[in-house]
């Protein structure tokens, strides 16, 4: 059987021909990519993952001055002061993982008398666990207990001796009831929950 291209267009047209033919097969090649009308939406990109968002770089080290707000938002700065014991940041807090959870901070000698001052609230469910009871410990001397539950202001005094002096200021925050939401029924998160924190600070004590 004859080419229709050639029974079309006759045998004496090659580059006519030529042309017409390319611009066919451009034209089905495109057409044949358009997508149909009962084609499904394609799928939307993936939400960022929060808990692992990396922190507002403002500060890469441990250094702490009196007054300044440790946020432990993922847009924060607390990721140089965490030592053990901490979930990644999620918006705007950062939860304790196990019984036992430390931050450090390095701080100059002040004459003047601090206060920690933790803003967090507890993992609570009733009837099951009512409240976080807290043990707060300064470079290993008790300073606090807190019985935690809203979120809310909690405050310790730090040792006039660690103020006075400076260097390296270990808090460390012991939670015998953290306790996995898995193992109350909420959920399938594993992790042993205790204090969700916002915001630690050092302020003079008035």
């Amino acid at each position: 059987m004859e080419n229709p291209i050639n029974f079309l267009f006759g045998h004496k047209r090659p580059a006519l021909v030529c042309k017409i033919a390319c611009c066919i097969v451009a034209a089905s090649l495109l057409f044949s990519c358009d997508p149909s009308e009962n084609a499904g939406p394609t799928a939307n990109p993936p939400s960022p993952d929060v808990t692992s968002a990396s922190p507002n770089p403002a500060s890469n080290s441990n250094e702490y001055s009196v007054g300044t707000m440790i946020n432990f938002g993922s847009a924060g700065n607390s990721r140089p002061f965490k030592v053990s014991g901490w979930s990644e940041a999620e918006t705007k807090h950062s939860w304790t993982s196990g019984a036992v959870s430390v931050i450090a901070m390095r701080i100059s000698a002040s004459a003047d008398p601090l206060t920690l001052k933790v803003k967090c609230g507890g993992f609570t469910k009733d009837p099951e666990v009512s409240s976080q009871p807290v043990e707060v410990y300064a470079n290993d001397e008790k300073i606090a207990d807190w019985n935690v539950r809203e979120l809310a202001d909690y405050t310790a005094p730090i040792p006039p001796a660690i103020s006075k002096d400076g260097g390296l200021l270990t808090i460390t925050f012991k939670i015998p009831k953290a306790v996995s939401p898995k193992s109350l029924g909420m959920g399938e998160d594993p992790r042993l929950l205790g204090l969700t924190c916002v915001e630690v600070s050092l302020t003079p004590t008035r």
